[in-house]
Protein backbone atom coordinates (compact mmCIF):
# COMPACT_ATOMS: atom_id res chain seq x y z
CA UNK A 1 0.00 0.00 0.00
CA UNK A 2 1.22 3.45 -0.88
CA UNK A 3 0.13 6.37 1.27
CA UNK A 4 0.62 9.94 0.08
CA UNK A 5 0.68 12.46 2.89
CA UNK A 6 1.05 15.85 1.20
CA UNK A 7 -0.94 17.84 -1.31
CA UNK A 8 2.23 18.65 -3.30
CA UNK A 9 3.13 14.98 -3.72
CA UNK A 10 -0.43 14.10 -4.64
CA UNK A 11 -0.42 16.78 -7.34
CA UNK A 12 2.86 15.42 -8.68
CA UNK A 13 1.55 11.85 -8.78
CA UNK A 14 -1.62 12.99 -10.59
CA UNK A 15 0.32 14.81 -13.32
CA UNK A 16 -0.87 12.56 -16.19
CA UNK A 17 1.44 13.91 -18.94
CA UNK A 18 4.40 12.54 -16.98
CA UNK A 19 3.22 8.96 -17.34
CA UNK A 20 2.53 6.65 -20.26
CA UNK A 21 1.11 3.18 -20.47
CA UNK A 22 3.46 0.37 -21.48
CA UNK A 23 1.65 -2.54 -23.08
CA UNK A 24 3.78 -5.68 -22.89
CA UNK A 25 3.05 -9.35 -23.63
CA UNK A 26 0.79 -11.12 -22.75
CA UNK A 27 -1.55 -8.08 -22.62
CA UNK A 28 -0.37 -6.98 -26.05
CA UNK A 29 -1.40 -10.39 -27.37
CA UNK A 30 -4.90 -9.94 -25.90
CA UNK A 31 -5.50 -6.93 -28.18
CA UNK A 32 -6.23 -9.45 -30.95
CA UNK A 33 -9.28 -10.63 -28.99
CA UNK A 34 -10.23 -7.69 -26.77
CA UNK A 35 -9.24 -4.72 -28.95
CA UNK A 36 -8.96 -1.43 -27.02
CA UNK A 37 -10.00 -2.04 -23.43
CA UNK A 38 -8.97 -0.87 -20.00
CA UNK A 39 -5.92 -3.14 -19.86
CA UNK A 40 -5.18 -3.47 -23.58
CA UNK A 41 -5.41 0.13 -24.82
CA UNK A 42 -2.29 2.13 -25.59
CA UNK A 43 -1.56 5.67 -24.39
CA UNK A 44 -1.61 7.12 -27.91
CA UNK A 45 -5.13 5.80 -28.60
CA UNK A 46 -7.64 8.57 -29.24
CA UNK A 47 -9.82 9.00 -26.16
CA UNK A 48 -7.45 7.14 -23.81
CA UNK A 49 -6.84 10.20 -21.66
CA UNK A 50 -10.44 11.38 -21.72
CA UNK A 51 -12.11 8.13 -20.78
CA UNK A 52 -14.34 8.24 -23.86
CA UNK A 53 -14.78 5.31 -26.25
CA UNK A 54 -12.83 5.24 -29.49
CA UNK A 55 -14.81 6.82 -32.33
Amino acid sequence: MIIVTSQELTAELCDEPRFRKALRPPLADLRIIGKDGLFTAVTTMKGMSTGTPKA
